[in-house]
């Protein structure tokens, strides 16, 4: 959210999870099958929290996901 007018999506994305302190990613199936969100998104989000050290990555679960199906598709646990 609060992207940046003028600047590119993706660019938008790194900038805003950049400046955030937390990151908040509500689980769903949708979500899950969404390659941008599993290969960019969550990609920068964990890169993020490793950089700052920081516990800085949220996950809201709105449906039942099973944890092979949750490491699978955005290698989180």
């Amino acid at each position: 959210r609060d992207f940046e007018a003028g600047v590119l999506g993706l660019e938008a994305i790194v900038n805003s999870i950049k400046r955030s302190r937390k990151i908040i990613f509500v689980i769903t199936q949708h979500l899950l099958k969404d390659p941008l969100c599993k290969r960019f998104k969550v990609h920068h989000a964990v890169q993020q929290a490793i950089e700052q050290n920081l516990d800085s990555i949220i996950l809201i679960f709105l449906e039942e996901i099973p944890d092979y199906k949750l490491n699978h598709a955005l290698c989180l646990r």
